[in-house]
């Protein structure tokens, strides 16, 4: 007997190229996977009976517009794409925003968290048990408005 559940014949998938080739890496340690040619990818989803191929995991235009409807979903979204690369290449010059990059200290966020191994950062009591929460915001990340302009560039108000 079969439920909503169990995959049929019918059913369609799509696959993030992002997922698909992601290698692994994390704060905690390097890539744990060889990389992998995104067209190799695609050719080798087509093998298994992928139904499309997205750049995120979150786009899936034959769910939503039908199969007619992927080839204009792909090519709206790579302007998009394009769209976003030149708001995000003026917000990366625009002089308040390099201010607020700088006060919200993403850099010190950038660095792993273990990248002298785990087991040192355990040991280390200060980073957890002794962890004082109230310290921590008193110093603030200044992410409001760091958050703002983002948004302004995003929505071209900037």
């Amino acid at each position: 007997m079969s439920d909503c559940f169990t995959p049929t014949p019918e059913d369609t998938f799509t696959f993030g190229l992002w997922t698909v080739g992601w290698r692994g890496n994390d704060p905690f340690g390097n890539a744990t996977r060889p990389a992998l040619d995104p067209v190799d990818a695609v050719h080798r989803l087509a093998e298994l009976g992928a139904c499309g191929v997205t750049f995120h995991d979150d786009f899936k235009p034959a769910r939503t517009d039908g199969v007619e409807g992927v080839g204009d979903s792909a090519k709206n979204r790579m302007r998009n794409s394009l769209i976003l690369k030149e708001r995000s290449a003026g917000f990366r010059t625009d002089p308040q925003a390099r201010q607020a990059l700088r006060d919200s200290r993403l850099d010190q966020l950038a660095r792993p968290t273990a990248a002298e191994g785990l087991a040192e950062l355990l040991g280390d009591k200060g980073a957890y048990e002794d962890h004082d929460v109230n310290a921590a915001a008193q110093r603030s990340m200044a992410f409001e408005r760091l958050d703002q302009l983002a948004m302004e560039h995003l929505l071209g108000a900037r």
